[in-house]
């Protein structure tokens, strides 16, 4: 409903007559300005029609021709040029440059006063304004409505590319599609993840424009109280109209309120979720109400499970003995460098060279991307926080579980991941499944491993059968305690230097370099150890047994964290 020059001039009770600039009728009139200033253009935004009698146009063609320039340079839509009063017709200079520039130029006759024009276009405006204002209200309700009708998310998409005639896509932030208008919509999903990654500033008050394939996309973000949730992207053919930009602002607010309320919900499942992994852990359900609870999360009757423990790889791993020793031994030598003044140029490189630590991934945003990507499979489960990640509760029929949620839900968020999974173990012997997967997920984190199921680990899994940590202590004891004893007395290395012989293959050459020391020292060492135990490191029996008392030893603290 925009008036235009060529509107203007077609309203015969103002009786305008165009002069020149014809190429230029269909400007649209932003507002109309009366000025009889030499160079009104500071005092002007771009688009009005300005109204002269032309008392300071200039007296010169010159100046004349200068005159419209910068109107035209300034984005007016046109210049009224009032007859009758110090002109009897507009000057020629005037009407040429107008007609160069394709800047419309009409004649306002001298009955026809200025405050007319003024009304007709204000009066146009209005009813503009008036008419946006009346279709942003009917599309608030319909709106509103869908959210009323509880189509959530999803429903405020829908509703939002059909009074815009355009299209809606819900991004959340992840890039994942939340919600969609349509397949055209969802397809462009990639593109609109592009922009915003490519070209996103900090804040929440923020809009981006694009093309893409001929349609005209706005992005902002969906938020409150300072927090982006999710991204909103609105799309079609033509310009998005004052219309479309009031209505889109509602459904920002509703998708807002829509997306506080979904995480409300979650949260309050996903404690409730909680409650129930932990009585099911405790053993402290009946058979019959672990079946009836799991039902309710999607689990058929007499289910096998598999319990994840999944954490960020940003989770420090337990102290390596070899490292940490050999860390002490350093700082002792970097203490004795500072009192003698001297200074080691490795480690001031390493000083240099260091990166801040990654900010550590909150357990909630783990919790969350992680019942996003299990409620896109289609398939049961129940998430458990617990103090440095989620444990998840699955059908044993996921094939493959703790590698697909590494993946997935790692590339979700952006964060490597470390995924621990137990057995298959029926319903009421979730305690041990979960002990299983807290016991890969710690073999994991000693190994430098991305995933394992308890089924792959070997002989951590024979240790780790031995249930008792007591039993565990007592086997690694019966074999180190003497050299524990001797390392105490002396000042020694046995075990961290038995550790290092295994762990390379009863290699000396490798062993004695990673270990930092002549090959002859170690080989004492390794002498010394089968005088305490009276063992034989030449038999392979005996280094099996070294080295899963080594293993049982790291493995301690497995316990000690279930």
């Amino acid at each position: 409903m925009s008036i235009t020059v060529r509107q203007l001039l077609a309203n015969d009770a103002l009786a305008l007559k165009l002069l020149a600039g014809g190429a230029g009728e269909d400007e649209t009139i932003r507002w109309v300005h009366v000025s009889e200033l030499e160079d009104p253009t500071d005092w002007l935004k771009g688009g009005e029609v300005l109204l002269t009698i032309g008392l300071n146009v200039g007296d010169t063609p010159a100046k004349q021709r200068a005159y419209v320039k910068r109107l035209a340079g300034a984005g007016l839509a046109g210049l009224g040029f009032g007859v009758g009063f110090s002109h009897k017709k507009a000057p020629k200079a005037i009407v040429e440059a107008a007609e160069k520039l394709g800047f419309p130029l009409f004649e306002v006759p001298y009955p026809t006063p200025f405050i007319a024009i003024t009304e007709a276009v204000s009066t146009r405006v209005l009813a503009e304004q008036y008419d946006v204002l009346h279709r942003a209200v009917e599309a608030q309700h319909v709106l509103t409505r869908a959210v009323l009708d509880e189509r959530g998310v999803e429903g405020i998409a829908v509703a939002l590319a059909r009074v815009i005639n355009g299209w809606a896509l819900v991004l959340d932030l992840h890039g994942m599609p939340l919600a969609a208008s349509s397949k055209d919509a969802e397809a462009r999903t990639a593109r609109a993840w592009d922009e915003i990654r490519e070209s996103r500033p900090e804040g929440t008050g923020f809009s981006l424009s694009s093309i893409d394939e001929g349609h005209h996309v706005q992005i902002q973000p969906v938020g409150a109280h300072g927090r982006v949730e999710a991204f909103l992207a609105v799309g079609k053919p033509e310009q998005p109209s004052a219309f479309d930009r009031v209505v889109a602002g509602h459904a920002l607010s509703l998708l807002a309120i829509e997306l506080s309320k979904e995480r409300a919900v979650a949260d309050a499942q996903r404690r409730m979720q909680g409650d129930f992994f932990a009585d099911l852990a405790r053993g402290g359900l009946t058979p019959t109400e672990a079946s009836k609870g799991l039902a309710r999360f999607g689990f058929a009757p007499d289910t096998q499970v598999v319990v994840l423990a999944v954490e960020s790889a940003d989770v420090a791993p337990p102290p390596d003995p070899l490292v940490a020793e050999r860390a002490a031994k350093s700082k002792g030598k970097a203490a004795s460098a500072k009192k003698t003044g001297t200074t080691s140029k490795k480690a001031s490189v390493s000083s240099a060279t260091a990166k801040d630590p990654v900010a550590p991934l909150s357990v909630e945003d783990l919790a969350w991307a992680t019942e996003d990507h299990l409620s896109r499979s289609g398939g049961a489960y129940l998430i458990s926080p617990y103090a440095t990640g989620v444990h998840v509760l699955v059908p044993a029929g996921m094939a493959a579980a703790e590698a697909k949620v590494k993946d997935e839900v790692g590339k979700r968020i952006g964060r490597e991941l470390r995924v621990g999974a137990s057995s298959p173990n029926p319903a009421t012997a979730v305690g041990r499944a979960l002990r299983e997967a807290l016991y890969a997920l710690q073999v994991c984190r000693l190994e430098g491993w991305g995933s394992a199921g308890f089924e792959d680990l070997g002989t951590y899994r024979l240790l780790l059968s031995m249930a008792d940590p007591d039993a565990l202590r007592a086997f690694a004891d019966s074999l180190l305690a003497p050299l524990d004893g001797y390392d105490a007395d002396h000042g020694g290395e046995l075990v961290s230097s038995l550790r290092a012989f295994l762990e390379h293959n009863a290699r000396w050459e490798t062993a004695s370099t990673v270990l930092g020391v002549h090959r002859h020292t170690l080989r004492y060492r390794m002498r010394k150890v089968e005088d305490l135990t009276g063992r034989q490191l030449a038999s392979s029996f005996d280094r099996m047994e070294f080295w899963l008392a080594v293993r049982a030893r790291e493995l301690q603290s497995v316990q000690t964290d279930l």
